[in-house]
C-alpha cells in the first residue's frame, strides 16, 4: 500500500520519478550531487502512488522547483520516509458538528503526510516535501495572538472507513469529552500534529497517536492529552517517526479557544 516510502537504489546518473499524493518528484544521482525537482499537481488531479526509474528530469511540466545538493561523493540509496506536518493542522468540519452535554464522542480525522528525502544511509535529510500542497491559515484570538497553521476541510467521521483514508494521509483518532452542561459546537479544530508520533499498521495504513480533549463544567480551559502508543485500531503497528516536538508533555491545559473555534450555545 505504501511501498514508495522506502529505499530506492540509484546508479550514477540514474533518475527516479515518484508520485506520492499530489507531489510529483524527480531525483537524480550524480557522482558529486543529488538533484531534486518537484511540483504539486493541481487539486483536480486524483492523488496516486507511483515510481519509475530512468525518467529524466524536466518532464514534470511547469512550476517546477529544483534544488541541488553537492557532495564530495554521493552515496546511495535514496530513502523516502513518511513524516507528519511541521505545524498544527486546522480541520474545518464539512458540516456543523456539536458535541452534546456530558457526552463522549470518538471521531477520526486525517492529515496529509510529508515525504522526507534522505541519503547517506538515512543520516542526511535533504528535503521535507508535503504530499499535498498545504493551504495556510491563521489560528488565534486575533491577528497578533495566534499561530500559522495548515488548513483543510473534511468530515468528522465516527468510523475510519467513512473518511478519506489513503496511503499519503495519516489517521488521527480524536476523543472529545464534553463534561459541561452546555453543548459544544465545533467550527474549527486545531490538531497539534507536531506533538504526534507516526505509526504504520501491518496493512500499510499510517496512524498518529490518540488525542483526548476534555472540556469541564465552568472552565474556560480544556485538557489535551496525546497518547504515546499506537491507537488500538492500528493493531500491532510500529513507530516510523517520533513526534517533531518531543519536549511537550503528554497532558496540557489550553484555553478553549486555542483548541476549538466556536461559540457556546446557551
Amino acid at each position: 500500500m505504501s511501498d514508495l516510502f522506502t529505499q530506492h537504489e540509484l546508479a550514477m546518473g540514474e533518475h527516479l520519478r515518484v508520485r506520492v499524493g499530489n507531489l510529483d518528484l524527480s531525483a537524480t544521482r550524480g557522482d558529486q550531487r543529488w538533484t531534486l525537482c518537484w511540483r504539486h499537481a493541481p487539486y483536480s488531479e486524483a492523488p496516486c502512488m507511483t515510481a519509475e526509474h530512468g525518467v529524466a528530469p524536466g518532464t514534470l511540466g511547469d512550476d517546477v522547483h529544483q534544488r541541488t545538493f553537492a557532495f564530495q561523493q554521493t552515496q546511495g540509496p535514496l530513502a523516502i520516509v513518511p513524516m507528519l506536518a511541521d505545524r498544527a493542522v486546522i480541520v474545518r468540519p464539512s458540516h456543523d458538528v456539536t458535541v452534546a452535554p456530558q457526552a463522549t464522542v470518538r471521531f477520526y480525522v486525517t492529515t496529509p503526510l510529508w515525504a522526507g528525502i534522505r541519503v547517506n544511509n538515512g543520516e542526511l535529510l535533504l528535503a521535507e516535501l508535503p504530499c499535498v500542497r498545504p493551504k495556510e491559515t491563521w489560528f488565534g484570538a486575533n491577528t497578533i495572538e495566534g499561530e500559522r497553521c495548515y488548513a483543510g476541510r473534511q468530515p468528522l467521521c465516527h468510523r475510519v472507513t467513512d473518511g478519506p483514508v489513503s496511503p499519503h494521509r495519516a489517521i488521527t483518532p480524536l476523543v472529545i469529552r464534553n463534561r459541561s452542561s452546555l453543548p459544544l459546537p465545533i467550527v474549527r479544530l486545531r490538531l497539534p500534529v507536531p506533538r504526534l508520533p507516526l505509526h504504520r499498521s501491518k496493512d500499510g495504513t499510517y496512524w498518529t497517536s490518540l488525542i483526548v480533549v476534555v472540556h469541564r463544567e465552568g472552565s474556560d480551559e480544556v485538557d489535551v492529552e496525546v497518547g504515546a502508543s499506537p491507537p488500538d485500531e492500528a493493531g500491532k503497528a510500529v513507530r516510523v517517526a517520533p513526534a517533531r516536538n518531543q519536549e511537550a508533555g503528554n497532558v496540557v491545559s489550553r484555553a478553549l479557544g486555542s483548541v476549538f473555534s466556536h461559540s457556546l450555545i446557551p
